[in-house]
Order: structure tokens, then C-alpha cells, then sequence
């Protein structure tokens, strides 16, 4: 049909209408792809940020769970929780009135302070023990990790709280609060009070406590002779899982995450929101309705503020407790790069058209070359591939607006795997000293227990406290005693060798594991080292001269193959060396032989 155009005009219309046809094309097929790759980028950053917050929420949930453990089945615990219900019931018979005005009304300390009241100074054996326990407790709860510490007799009197807030003293069965959520986990915990059982309530709002949100964790407590006392619950504050779920790495401007519960409320503080959203925000979404009956996915859903915007999310469980973690951003920001990069492409079409009306050919493969470079990049980075190498974002045109967006994406993705990295880091290592935290040192402790049994080696089991550590605190002051905590674990990882393992699994408590033991007496000389390494370190850097180490040591297998009860008899070793003057240490064989004596 051109047969009566000439040449001199047909070719260069039939090159140029092919030159603009393939160029649209390949415009069209290189949208579609970089589209389908940035929206597949974009999800796995939001799968993976979940992937990371539930990370997060596993290991917090596991750690309190461990630690909740370990304190009720602590003869510290267990001592003060006989102690305190049979001196209870030695008070006068109003029992609630007599200690509300004791350790309440009478308390001369602030509103806000009155946890610090050591002891009311009546004579009673009641007293006596708060002098003795409340200091140990308080420093417990000072660790934010729980806001306060309950002791539940077997009866469902409430004989010991940490706090003194309105529910002190009270009965759990008949008072006031008998169908608070504190109330709830006594009555699971009593009616089961089967050993090691760990028991969690929801997030609920808390009447005694002006009504805030507050979630519980207990478990029972026996007597050394497994005699059913009653019950330790600690309740936890709602910082931490706002910590884990506020983390903005990766969110952008418009993203957040949260948490919902089974009633379609928020179990996290919204990042966007002026006041708590905790309880009192509802999320009634795809998402969450979703999640909440166990299946995880993701989409573009219109979210709880009315907004459209690209959800995933997870459901998350924690002793029967169900939750679902939501991850979103706004649909706009998600897509804004996509929107972008199609009116750099449609501009660059009009561009190329013009030009290939002038220069033809040239100017054709002069746009086409770096559109594939880009597609090429946008390939390897949807593989997840972090090593491409973007190297057009140096032009000037618009191909250089789609390599500098590219850059973001492949910035974001580099920083959510750094950010993935830091958070194990951080769920590993303790946040003052650096160094391990008990959940990590549990898991090496196994392993090193499985070393030791092949190569039939002995493995010792250090637990360390500092005698008058809380003197630092109240004549020093809490930055001089993180000085000295410091100054400690330094001086420990320097006295020890390579292969040997430092941690620190409380305030002022260590634990030091040293594998591939040959002769229990080099031990006792690491020990003394240890001492006076510590001891000297303290007095030159912190000149400090009043606080020393008491040590308990327990070998594997020799007193146990339980990591636990590695852990357990070198704890109460400790408390042998302790009383037995301090600034000493006891193997766990000392303390068995220290019991036989007593008996005979």
C-alpha cells in the first residue's frame, strides 16, 4: 500500500513507525516487568518485616516464659512465699486494713515511690520478712521486665505485691477484685498447680492499677518437700511489645505495625496515634478477621483508619492466647515508585518518539540499552539478589530517576536484612554489658553438654553474684552500679579463655560456663582468679572495695545432665557461699555434703 510513496520517504516512515512500535513495545513489556518486580519487592519487605516482628515477639514470649520458670521454682521464692502466708495469717483479723495502713497509708513515701517503703516497723513477723525478701523483689521488677510481683497463697490471699497498689492484701476469691484478670490466672493456675506449668492472660484492663492495660504470667510454687504453696504471677508492663512493634526501620512514612486480639482490639500502641490505642482502638479488618482464625497472607485491604493500604499479617499465639500481627503501609507510598517510574516511561516514549523522528536508529538504542541494564537490575533484585549493580543511576534523564529509585529498593532491602541482623543480635546479647543473655547461654549450654559427653571432658557451671551490689545503688547511685556491672563482665570475659562463656542472666547475677574441664582443681584456681581479678579491677577502676563475688559451681555430668539443674544446684551452691561470709565459692558436692551434715 506504500507502492506510490517514495523512497526517499517511505523508508525513513517505515523505520521510523518500527523504530516506534518495538520501542513501544519494549516500553510496555519492561513496565509490566519492573511493575510485577517492585510490587514482588515490596511485599517481601512487608512479609519479612513481619517475619521479623514475630521473631521478636517469639523470643520475648520465650525468654519471659523461661524466666518465669526459674523463679518459682527458686528456693527463694519458695521460702519467701511460706514465709509470707504463714506470717499473714499471725496479723490481726482484718488482714487486708491492718497492711493497707501499714505499707500504704502509712507509707512515708511518694504515690509513685511507695514500693520503696522497706518495712513497717511493728514488731510482726510479717515485717520482718518484707525487710529481709522486698529489697530482692524490687530489684527484680526494676528490670522492666515486669511491672509488678504477686505471691498467692494456696487460700488466694494476696500476701506480698512488690507495688502496693490497691490490690494488696486482698483475697482473690471473695474481694474486691475476684473477677480481675489477676484473679482469673490464680484460679488456672490453683486449680492445676501442676509443676512447671506456666500459665498467661490476655491484655485486660486492670481496675487496682487505675485501670491500664496489664497482661499476667504465674506459675506454681512448692516447698522443697513439693508441697503445693500457691502461685507467683508477675504482671508485665506493656512497653516491651510496644518496643518490638514500633521499630521503624523498613516502615517508610505511612507504615506501622500492631497487634490484635481476639475482640478485634489493639494489643499494641498504634504508631500514629496521639493517645493509648491499647484496648480501645478496633481493627475490624480482612486482616485481622483473617488472622485471627490462623491464616497469614497479604493484600491491598482498607484498613482500620479508612485508608487503602498493602497489609500482611501473621497469627500469633502464646499459652492459648491468640493474636494476629498486622504489618501495612499506605497503598499510595507502596505504589508511588510503580506510579512513578510509568510517568518516567510514558514521558521518555514521548521523548524517544521526537527523536527518533530526528535521529532514528541512534536514538532508539540509546534509550532502549539502559532500559534493559534496568530490567536486567530489577531481575536480580526481585531474585533477592543484593549484588546488582545499578550503575545507569549516574544519567541525568529519566532512566536516571528509575536507577535512583531502584537505589531505595535495593537500600531498603540491605537494611531490613542489617535490621534482621541487629535484632538476633540483640535478642542474644544483653543490652548493658554485651554479653550473652541467659536464653542464649541455655542453648550453648546444651551444645557444650553434648561436646563434653562425646569427649568424655567435664564441663563446669559458674553462677556468679556480687555481694553489696545494692549499696552501689543506694549510696552511688544506679549509673554507678551499670558502671560496675560493666567493669565485671569485662573483667570476666579477660580472666577467662576463649572457649569459656560469660553471661549475665540478671541484675546483678552471672553465669560463667567453662567446657572441657580435665582436672577440677585448675577450676578452683580460674575461681580465685576470677575473684581477684574482679576484686582488683573494682578497686582501681571503680574504687569500690566492698564488693565481691560469691560463686556456687556445678559440674556436668557429675551432679546433673539437666542444663536447668546445672544451673539450679550451682545457684543454690551460691547461696551456700553467701552464707557462709561471702567473697567464697562452693561446688554443689560441698553443699550435698553441707546437707548430710545438718541431717545427721
Amino acid at each position: 500500500m506504500l507502492d506510490n510513496i517514495s523512497i526517499n520517504k517511505k523508508l525513513p516512515a517505515v523505520m521510523i513507525f518500527f523504530a516506534i512500535m518495538s520501542m513501544m513495545v519494549a516500553s510496555f513489556v519492561a513496565y509490566i516487568n519492573i511493575s510485577s518486580s517492585v510490587e514482588n519487592l515490596i511485599k517481601q519487605n512487608l512479609l519479612s518485616l513481619l517475619e521479623s516482628r514475630k521473631s521478636s515477639l517469639d523470643n520475648y514470649f520465650s525468654t519471659l516464659e523461661s524466666e518465669v520458670s526459674f523463679h518459682s521454682q527458686s528456693p527463694l521464692v519458695s521460702d519467701a512465699l511460706a514465709k509470707f502466708s504463714s506470717s499473714f495469717q499471725r496479723l490481726p483479723n482484718d488482714r487486708e486494713g491492718y497492711l493497707k495502713r501499714k505499707y500504704i497509708v502509712e507509707n512515708p513515701f511518694s504515690a509513685s515511690q511507695k514500693e520503696s517503703f522497706l518495712s513497717s516497723n511493728d514488731g510482726s513477723d510479717y515485717s520482718r520478712h518484707h525487710a529481709f525478701f522486698h529489697p530482692i523483689f524490687l530489684n527484680l521488677i526494676q528490670s522492666n521486665t515486669y511491672y509488678d510481683m504477686f505471691l498467692v497463697d494456696k487460700h488466694g490471699n494476696l500476701v506480698y505485691t512488690v507495688k502496693k497498689d490497691e490490690d494488696y492484701a486482698t483475697s482473690l476469691v471473695d474481694g474486691p477484685w475476684k473477677s480481675s484478670p489477676l484473679s482469673k490466672i490464680f484460679t488456672s493456675i490453683n486449680e492445676k498447680h501442676s509443676p512447671g506449668d506456666i500459665q498467661y492472660s490476655d491484655v485486660e484492663n486492670y481496675p487496682p492499677n487505675d485501670n491500664k492495660p496489664a497482661s499476667f504470667i504465674g506459675s506454681p510454687v512448692f516447698s522443697p518437700n513439693n508441697d503445693y504453696l500457691g502461685a507467683l504471677i508477675f504482671q508485665l508492663p506493656i512497653e516491651p511489645i510496644d518496643r518490638i512493634m514500633q521499630v521503624t526501620a523498613g516502615m517508610g512514612i505511612t507504615g506501622e505495625s500492631y497487634l490484635v486480639g481476639s475482640d478485634l482490639l489493639m494489643r499494641s500502641d498504634s504508631r500514629f496515634a496521639d493517645s493509648q490505642s491499647i484496648l480501645k482502638t478496633k481493627v475490624d479488618t480482612v486482616s485481622s478477621r483473617a488472622g485471627l482464625q490462623g491464616i497469614a497472607g497479604d493484600g491491598v485491604i482498607i484498613d482500620y483508619r479508612g485508608r487503602e493500604v498493602y497489609s500482611a499479617y501473621k497469627p500469633i499465639s502464646f499459652k492459648g492466647v491468640n493474636w494476629v500481627i498486622i504489618v501495612e503501609r499506605d497503598r499510595d507510598e507502596v505504589f508511588y515508585p510503580i506510579s512513578v517510574m510509568g510517568k518516567i516511561l510514558i514521558l521518555s516514549n514521548l521523548v524517544v518518539v521526537i527523536f527518533v523522528i530526528v535521529s532514528g536508529y541512534l536514538l532508539g538504542s540509546s534509550i532502549s540499552n539502559p532500559i534493559r541494564t534496568m530490567t536486567n537490575a530489577m531481575l536480580k533484585l526481585a531474585r533477592n539478589d543484593l549484588s546488582a549493580n545499578i550503575s545507569v543511576n549516574k544519567r541525568k534523564d529519566e532512566v536516571g530517576q528509575m536507577a535512583k529509585a531502584m537505589i531505595v529498593f535495593k537500600n531498603n532491602a540491605v537494611e531490613r536484612e542489617e535490621l534482621k541482623n541487629r535484632l538476633e543480635y540483640l535478642a542474644e546479647h544483653d543490652n548493658l554489658t554485651g554479653l550473652a543473655t541467659r536464653g542464649y547461654a541455655l542453648n550453648q549450654l546444651e551444645l557444650l553438654m553434648e561436646t563434653s559427653s562425646s569427649k568424655g571432658n567435664l564441663l563446669v557451671v559458674m553462677f556468679i553474684d556480687l555481694d553489696n551490689f545494692k549499696a552501689v545503688n543506694d549510696t552511688l547511685g544506679h549509673d554507678a552500679g551499670d558502671r560496675l556491672l560493666c567493669e565485671v563482665a569485662r573483667s570476666l570475659t579477660n580472666s577467662l579463655r576463649k572457649d569459656d562463656l560469660v553471661a549475665r542472666i540478671g541484675g546483678d547475677e552471672f553465669l560463667v560456663i567453662l567446657p572441657n574441664v580435665e582436672n577440677l582443681n585448675l577450676v578452683e584456681s580460674v575461681v580465685q582468679k576470677l575473684m581477684t581479678s574482679v576484686k582488683s579491677s573494682l578497686i582501681l577502676d571503680c574504687e569500690i572495695d566492698f564488693v565481691t563475688l560469691s560463686a556456687g559451681l556445678s559440674v556436668y555430668p557429675d551432679d546433673d545432665v539437666n542444663a536447668d539443674g546445672l544451673i539450679k544446684k550451682a545457684d543454690e551452691s551460691m547461696y551456700l557461699a553467701k552464707n557462709n561470709g561471702k567473697d567464697n565459692y562452693r561446688f554443689w558436692s560441698e553443699f550435698l555434703e553441707g546437707n548430710r551434715e545438718a541431717q545427721n
